[in-house]
């Protein structure tokens, strides 16, 4: 009875043994055909990508071949224009240091109008007061109360208000004429004799309204015979750029100083200009 139970058993852990095996390869099967079939679709969507990428690539190649081919036109185009207007640019270099000189003169025409102004306002009002007092002195006169006392202090009025009218036109004459001076100098170009004294005194009067609104002082050592024949315009130039780069580098706005010129003649026919300040000097960076 034991056997024959024993027996069954083992046919049906057979049979059991036989399905799962069977099972399991369908299963592995069906995995099988689900995998070739996922790489199958993924290498047809790579292969779409791949396709696709190919197609933009080759599109943007073509786009910058077009664009190098745009871009070197217009650089001969541009090589072209350039060419063309170097003497253009060269006509406008040259306009430009014409002109700059001048530039440097208009800057200093609105303070010389200004400095020119205040002896002429003087001039204006003395000349006033002069025709007051003349107008009284006639009154007194043709009233016949004319006194020597009174003749005596009219004639110091008279004096008195003649001397400053004096003093403000010959300001008036030397700003004017600096100006002018200089102006011609910086237009002209022109080589002409003149002396050293003179230049510089034009200079100095040009400088006087930005001098006058620092504490710096200006001193002149140089000889009244000191007779060139050069060209008087550049020199103007360059004096007045020291000048101005020392007022505005040299020195702090409240801070006093001394800007000194010296000319001395060296030799036959050379003149050492030098300007020199007790600034803070140019520092050690530049």
């Amino acid at each position: 009875m034991k056997t024959s139970n024993r027996t069954k058993s083992r046919a049906r852990s057979s049979k059991a043994e036989q399905f799962t095996t069977e099972s399991w390869r369908s299963v592995e099967e069906l995995l099988k055909n689900s995998l070739t079939r996922s790489l199958d679709a993924l290498n047809l969507s790579r292969k779409a990508d791949v396709d696709r990428l190919n197609a933009q690539i080759f599109d943007l190649e073509s786009k910058l071949r077009d664009t190098r081919r745009a871009l070197k036109k217009e650089i001969t185009n541009l090589a072209r224009e350039l060419g063309a207007s170097d003497s253009e640019l060269a006509r406008l270099n040259a306009e430009q240091l014409r002109l700059r000189p001048m530039a440097l003169l208009s800057s200093m025409v609105p303070a010389l109008a200004h400095d020119l102004n205040t002896p002429i306002g003087n001039a204006n009002l003395v000349s006033s007061s002069l025709r007051e007092l003349v107008a009284e002195f006639r009154t007194v006169v043709e009233s016949g109360e004319l006194r020597k006392s009174y003749l005596n202090e009219f004639i110091d009025d008279l004096d008195s208000g003649l001397t400053i009218l004096c003093a403000t036109a010959e300001r008036a004459a030397e700003i004017s004429g600096a100006l002018k001076h200089v102006a011609i100098d910086y237009a002209s170009m022109r080589r002409r004799t003149f002396e050293m004294s003179t230049l510089v005194g034009d200079v100095l009067t040009t400088l006087h309204p930005s001098v006058r609104k620092t504490k710096v002082s200006i001193t002149t050592h140089i000889d009244n015979d000191i007779e060139m024949i050069s060209y008087p315009g550049p020199l103007e130039q360059v004096l007045t750029n020291l000048i101005q780069n020392a007022l505005l580098h040299a020195f702090t706005p409240d801070s006093t100083g001394i800007i000194d010129l010296t000319a001395s003649v060296e030799g036959d026919s050379v003149v050492l200009l030098r300007v020199s300040d007790n600034g803070s000097g140019i520092s050690d960076a530049v």
